[in-house]
């Protein structure tokens, strides 16, 4: 079980793979603190996560939880090769699109229910990932 420093303390992580659906949480000592649940598809031959749930207990908010969540999922994708992530929430999540859009995420769709999307482009060097550079971005 990994364990990571947080504003309250260590605090351990904890994968779950239950019926199709990962779940990567957050505990301290055997209180969760938070989670989110996603899983992975195929699309037009591309390896997709979609995020159906990221939730913090209201007593933990505002410690960066969220926050730690949204990156070990993006590193446990980068691990499996996925190339995009997508999810939706609802607009009445006041909360949710500035952090959406704080972490990089792109809104795409707005009707009933809010649609995000975001591409992780990496490679694999050396066991490790790196993101790649875009072509505007190559130095000549």
């Amino acid at each position: 079980m990994e364990k990571i420093n947080s504003a309250i303390g260590i605090v351990n992580v904890e994968t779950k793979i239950e019926d199709k659906f990962i779940s990567i949480m957050l505990k301290k000592d055997k209180e969760l603190i938070g989670l989110i649940n996603f899983k992975f598809s195929r699309e037009h031959g591309d390896k997709v996560a979609w995020i159906y749930v990221i939730e913090v207990k209201e007593k933990f908010q505002s410690k960066k939880f969220g926050d730690i969540l949204i990156n070990l999922f993006e590193d446990y994708c980068k691990k499996e090769r996925i190339k995009r992530v997508e999810g939706k929430f609802y607009p009445t999540n006041m909360n949710a699109r500035p952090f959406y859009l704080k972490h990089g995420y792109e809104i795409y769709k707005e009707d009933y229910e809010t649609y995000i999307l975001k591409v992780l482009d990496y490679i694999k060097e050396n066991n490790s990932y790196k993101a790649e550079k875009k072509e505007d971005e190559i130095e000549a």
